[in-house]
């Protein structure tokens, strides 16, 4: 990589959590040296009107100093572990559930109350991702759904993903009009509107394609 060989700098642990970030299927999710690297590289990639609690500007430099610095990692990781369990807490209150096809279980949020209160950190793709490994521990392993104005995140539990086939599903839908962009693979994919409306309407025919026929 050109950033590794401009820092000069080891960034075998940092290309392990961007996997795990990214919700690859090259992850080592058995290395909790790299998911913990891994909320922190979400955390400091992700701020905003946060930047006041770094001292520095992010790169694989700084990352790297910050690895090596036990304490000041520790309290990123504290920091950003704290705001994200408050606020998949939050969704897991706020969420809506149905029953899909073959009794699918599908959790939807709304994203809108969460990003009000940690504007500048969490994103609704990461946050999509970390609210549906929280529900798969605790035995969901079906389909979590975050939307967010004119975007759609979707996450998959592996164990269905083949069976849903999300990728021809959002195919149909970006045909719409309205519709700017949609893809990802088949655990993770995404769909991005022109507007509120058309990702609403984007989002009412992806529950019918997933066999639910109550209206949000």
């Amino acid at each position: 990589l050109f950033s590794e060989k401009l820092a000069n700098i080891d960034t075998s642990l940092l290309k392990q959590a961007s996997l795990i970030s990214d919700i690859s299927k090259y992850a080592d999710r058995s290395n909790m040296a790299a998911a913990k690297a891994a909320v922190v590289l979400d955390f400091i990639t992700g701020i905003k009107s946060y930047t006041g609690y770094l001292d520095g500007d992010v790169s694989p430099a700084y990352m790297s100093k910050l690895l090596e610095s036990r304490d000041r990692f520790n309290n990123v990781y504290r920091y950003a572990t704290d705001i994200m369990e408050d606020a998949i807490a939050i969704g897991e209150r706020m969420a809506k559930r149905y029953k899909g096809r073959n009794g699918i279980e599908i959790t939807i949020v709304d994203f809108e109350g969460i990003a009000g209160k940690y504007a500048g950190y969490l994103l609704p793709g990461r946050y999509s991702s970390k609210l549906h490994e929280e529900l798969e521990k605790k035995g969901n392993c079906g389909i979590t759904i975050v939307h967010f104005r004119n975007s759609i995140s979707i996450r998959i539990s592996r164990s269905i993903a083949g069976e849903i086939g999300i990728l021809d599903i959002i195919g149909r839908i970006a045909k719409r009009q309205g519709i700017l962009n949609g893809g990802g693979h088949e655990s993770a994919a995404s769909i991005v509107a022109i507007d509120n409306e058309h990702a609403n309407e984007a989002l009412k025919i992806l529950l019918d394609y997933l066999g639910i026929s109550k209206s949000l």
